[in-house]
C-alpha cells in the first residue's frame, strides 16, 4: 500500500526542500496546496508502506538545513566519477545528455524519453521553458552550457557557478565500454566552462526554485492576487501584455464566447508564444516547436512540409493533430484565438462531463494539460492532482505555469 505524508503551514522557500526530499523517496509524487493564510501544505505520496517511514518521518521533522541548492548540487556530485558512456543514461554511466536528464529529472524539468544535448537545446530554447543568457550575465547553478553551432549542438554541460560545470565529458562514439572510458578518462567531472572553446549558449530553464518564484496552483474561480515573480518573470510578462494589446480585442470577445476569461487565455498565449514574440518570425504569422518528430501520416519528414515548426500561430496549434493548422487561415490571429480557446473549452466540457465532481480549479488544469498533452493521455491520469498530470506535459509543469500567468495578467487588469 502506498503512504502519504503531509506537511502542513510551510513557506514556499521552506517547501523547495521538501519537494526536493519527496521526489527523492520511492516514487515519490509531490502535490502543494496553497492555504488561506498565504503559507503552503505538502502532500508527499510514496509508493511503499513502511519502506520509507523513516524517511518520511525525517521529512515531517527537517528544519531545512540545506537550501534547494545545495540538495541540488548534491545530486550532481554523488555521480563524480562515474564512467561516461556513449548512449548511457545512467545510473552507473552517462552521456553529456543522459547526466543532464538525470539533472533536472530532481527538480521535474527533463522532457519526456531519451534526449540528444541538441534536443535539450532545442528544448529550454522554445517559449516558456528557459531563458538564454545575455552575453557578459554570469552562470549559476543549474544553468545549461550548450557546445556546438546552432544546428548542431554536440554537447552540454551543468553550469555550478560562472566558472565551472559538472559534466559528462572526456569521450566520445567510440566510448562504448568502461573499459575505453577508463583509458579515455571520460567520466563525470569538474570542468572549467570555458576549457571547451565552442560554448554556444547558456540557458537557464524555468522551474529552478532559487530562481523562480512559486506559480500558485489556483483555476479561474480561485486565482490568487498576490503572485510573486521575478524581476526576469515580470519583465518578460509585462512585454506579454504588451504584445497581446494588439489581439485585445479578440481574446475578450473569444473569453465571452467559450466562457474562459479574458485571464486565462492571456496566460494561455504567453506560456505558448509570448503572444508572438518567440516565433519565427515574430507575429501571428509565425511558427513554434521544431524539435524533430517520428513520421506520421503523410509526414514523411521529421517537420512538416513546408519546412517550418509544427505549432502555428499565437496558440500554437499543432500541425500533426488538427486540421486547422494544415490549412490556410491560422496566420488570422482571430481565427487562431478561437480556435485556441474553443480547443481548451471543449476540453473542460468534456472533463467535466467525465467527471462531474470535479471541481473547478482541478478541472481547468486538467483541461490546460490537455490543450498541451492530448485529452485521452490526461483523462487516464485524472482524478490525479495537477501536479501529477503535468508530468505529461512540456517542461512537467504547463497547467500551474499557464494558470500562474493567468493570476499575473488578472492582477494587471484582464478579467
Amino acid at each position: 500500500m502506498p503512504t502519504r505524508y503531509t506537511l502542513r503551514n510551510r513557506k514556499w522557500s521552506q517547501l523547495q526542500d521538501d519537494i526536493f526530499i519527496c521526489r527523492d523517496l520511492d516514487r515519490g509524487i509531490p502535490e502543494t496546496i496553497p492555504q488561506p493564510d498565504g503559507l503552503w501544505t505538502l502532500r508527499c505520496l510514496v509508493a511503499g508502506p513502511s519502506l520509507n517511514a523513516a524517511v518520511g518521518a525525517e521529512l515531517s521533522e527537517v528544519r531545512h538545513t540545506e537550501s534547494a541548492r545545495q540538495a541540488f548540487l548534491q545530486r550532481l556530485e554523488l555521480k563524480l566519477g562515474k564512467p561516461y558512456i556513449w548512449g548511457a543514461d545512467g545510473p552507473e554511466s552517462y552521456d553529456c545528455s543522459g547526466f543532464a536528464q538525470y539533472a533536472l529529472s530532481g527538480l521535474g524539468l527533463d522532457p519526456p524519453g531519451d534526449q540528444t544535448a541538441h534536443e535539450l537545446f532545442s528544448h529550454f530554447g522554445a517559449s516558456g521553458r528557459g531563458r538564454k543568457l545575455e552575453q557578459g550575465q554570469a552562470a549559476d547553478l543549474g544553468d545549461l552550457a550548450f557546445f556546438g553551432t546552432e544546428s548542431r549542438i554536440h554537447h552540454v554541460g551543468i553550469c555550478v557557478d560562472a566558472t565551472q560545470m559538472i559534466e559528462a565529458g572526456g569521450g566520445d562514439e567510440t566510448t562504448r565500454t568502461e573499459e575505453v572510458a577508463l583509458q579515455q578518462g571520460a567520466k563525470v567531472r569538474y570542468w572549467p566552462i570555458n576549457r571547451r572553446s565552442s560554448l554556444h549558449a547558456v540557458i537557464r530553464p524555468h522551474g529552478m526554485p532559487w530562481h523562480d518564484a512559486p506559480v500558485p496552483a489556483a483555476g479561474p474561480a480561485a486565482i490568487l492576487p498576490d503572485v510573486s515573480l521575478s524581476p526576469g518573470q515580470l519583465a518578460e510578462l509585462r512585454r506579454d501584455l504588451e504584445a497581446l494589446g494588439a489581439f485585445r480585442a479578440i481574446i475578450d470577445a473569444a473569453a465571452a464566447k467559450h466562457g474562459t476569461g479574458t485571464a486565462l487565455i492571456a496566460g494561455l498565449g504567453s506560456r505558448e508564444s509570448a503572444w508572438g514574440r518567440s516565433l519565427k518570425p515574430t507575429g501571428p504569422e509565425g511558427t513554434g516547436d521544431f524539435m524533430a518528430r517520428n513520421p506520421r501520416g503523410d509526414r514523411t519528414g521529421g517537420l512538416p512540409p513546408d519546412g517550418r515548426g509544427f505549432g502555428r500561430g499565437l496558440l500554437q496549434i499543432d500541425w500533426d493533430w488538427h486540421p486547422f493548422a494544415r490549412a490556410s487561415g491560422w496566420e488570422d490571429p482571430a481565427a487562431n484565438i478561437h480556435y485556441g480557446t474553443a480547443l481548451l473549452a471543449e476540453n473542460l466540457a468534456r472533463i467535466r462531463a467525465d467527471f462531474p465532481g470535479m471541481d473547478d480549479f482541478a478541472a481547468t488544469a486538467a483541461a490546460l494539460a490537455a490543450y498541451n498533452a492530448g485529452y485521452e493521455g490526461v483523462r487516464k491520469l485524472l482524478p490525479a492532482a495537477a501536479e501529477v498530470i503535468d508530468g505529461i506535459t512540456t517542461g512537467r509543469n504547463y497547467s500551474r505555469d499557464v494558470l500562474g500567468r493567468a493570476a499575473w495578467f488578472r492582477s494587471n487588469g484582464l478579467a
